[in-house]
């Protein structure tokens, strides 16, 4: 088997699972038009938007853990 065959099936893989988000239409066409460091920046924008968010749901759900067990008798 040819190994340029193995690395185009793994790109083709890569780009089908990739999310496309309408963020990460902005992140790609940035990097297209204006170069790959606005485009690695805006990269790191949604990275840290979604580690944010990660946070807020990960800090809420135990938030609600640990108000619903103070309710455990009641509940």
């Amino acid at each position: 088997m040819d190994i340029s065959f193995v690395t185009q099936r793994m790109y083709h893989c890569l780009a089908f699972a990739a999310p496309v988000e309408p963020i990460v239409v902005i992140c790609i066409r940035r990097s297209l038009t204006q170069g790959g460091w606005y485009g690695f920046v805006s990269g790191l924008g949604l990275a840290t938007a979604d580690a944010l968010y990660g946070c807020k749901a990960a800090f809420g759900l135990a938030w609600l853990t640990h108000l619903l067990i103070g309710y455990q008798i009641w509940l």
